[in-house]
């Protein structure tokens, strides 16, 4: 009954689309049951764990606060779309944490000389040490598995073209690739299909707005899952990086999910090389030159009411201050976090707003520059609304 009523969702979810998503329940959004604790991957069917080691489920609705949206027992991070993710682990220090792995049957099989676009979308957790790379898809005829929490040794399809760790934490990074297929495919597969030995990491320091031990662990949470033929669709469908030949990436900088936002807030233009290296840089690798007249005291981060997330406009202002803190690398500075006492929740949204703009230094290598404080207002004043800076002794 479950896979009857799931089947007519899919028909009428897919029906108003040009072209069909032949993964289901892609954001994971119709769950069939209580999420009580982890590992409960199986009440998003048809998503199922490929080995022994359980994929997490997490969902707005769940009963377990470990396992909620946006915060959960691994940071906080909100969906990429509609309220609900999953949680996979991509690498394991020292085999210390067995790696997991996402499968589902897809709604009809690739044929044969067709391209299609596989994409999916990973945040890296707040509290997890190593950020990985190998974070890849294989597509194959039957369904993969292992009766054991060992690796699946597999060659994944799809795969970042520049392999490097991913260690966007605010935010969620795309991955996609055309894949030709040979026919028959019904089944995608995500996971690291690599040994430990063969995987790169990088060690990620933990906020110090989250408590506890640092888990040793590549843990990403994963949303928006598809695969769509590409039979009418224009090339930029299926570009999450521009790397062939000098041809070029651009980065997305927003605290937000709204592809809205991203569309209009792009970072730095980089020239790359066919085989991803650096080439030259087209953008300002520094925003400040050496005559600038930038005074940190007069920068502002506006929000709007009762929101947490910073305009594309403001993260470029908010790149002048993580360009002048590296060029003034023994200065602390205080974003103080500040809201109307009528907006909701108004000291978490203050704290709130000041912790965003110290998360995002933290991701450009400036921990423990920023410290945090918090500022009420009694009006109803709109300009109210900000972040504002201090220089630390």
């Amino acid at each position: 009954m479950k896979k009857i009523l799931y089947s007519i969702v899919s028909l009428i979810t897919f029906g108003s689309f040009a072209q069909e998503n032949l993964v289901p329940n892609p954001s994971f959004e119709q769950v069939d049951g209580k999420i009580k604790e982890g590992g409960k991957i199986e009440l998003a069917y048809p998503w199922v764990s490929a080995t022994i080691k359980p994929v997490d489920l997490y969902s707005a609705n769940a009963k377990a606060d470990e396992f909620s949206v946006p915060e959960n027992a691994y940071g906080e991070e909100k969906a990429q779309d509609g309220s609900n993710y999953v949680g996979i682990n991509f690498y394991g220090y020292r085999g210390r944490s067995p790696k997991s792995y996402l499968q589902t049957e897809l709604n009809g099989e690739l044929v044969a000389g067709k391209t299609y676009c596989v994409k999916f979308f990973v945040s890296f957790s707040d509290r997890s040490k190593y950020a990985s790379n190998n974070i890849g898809a294989h597509l194959s005829t039957e369904a993969i598995n292992s009766s054991d929490e060992g690796d699946l040794n597999f060659k994944p399809q799809i795969m970042k073209l520049r392999n490097t760790p991913v260690i966007k934490q605010f935010d969620w990074t795309p991955i996609c690739g055309n894949y030709t297929a040979t026919g028959g495919e019904k089944y995608i597969t995500i996971g690291n299909f690599f040994s430990e030995e063969n995987t790169t990491t990088e060690r990620v320091k933990q906020s110090r707005e989250f408590t506890g031990a640092q888990k040793m662990d590549g843990y990403y949470f994963l949303d928006n899952v598809s695969v769509i033929d590409m039979e009418g669709q224009p090339a930029s469908t299926c570009v999450c990086e521009k790397i062939a030949g000098g041809s070029l990436e651009t980065e997305f900088k927003s605290f937000s999910t709204s592809e809205k936002d991203k569309a209009s807030n792009k970072g730095d233009i980089i020239i790359l090389n066919s085989d991803g290296t650096k080439g030259i840089n087209q953008g300002n690798e520094s925003r400040l030159d050496e005559n600038s007249s930038f005074s940190l005291l007069d920068q502002e981060i506006n929000f709007e009411a009762n929101s947490k997330e910073a305009t594309a406009e403001q993260v470029a202002t908010l790149d002048l201050i993580v360009d002048y803190l590296k060029k003034n690398p023994n200065q602390k500075i205080k974003a103080i976090g500040q809201a109307n006492k009528s907006e909701t929740s108004a000291e978490n949204l203050a704290k709130g707003r000041a912790f965003g703009i110290k998360k995002y230094c933290d991701t450009k290598g400036l921990t423990e520059r920023v410290v945090l404080d918090f500022k009420l207002h009694d009006d109803n004043n709109p300009n109210n609304r900000k972040v504002t800076f201090e220089f630390v002794d």
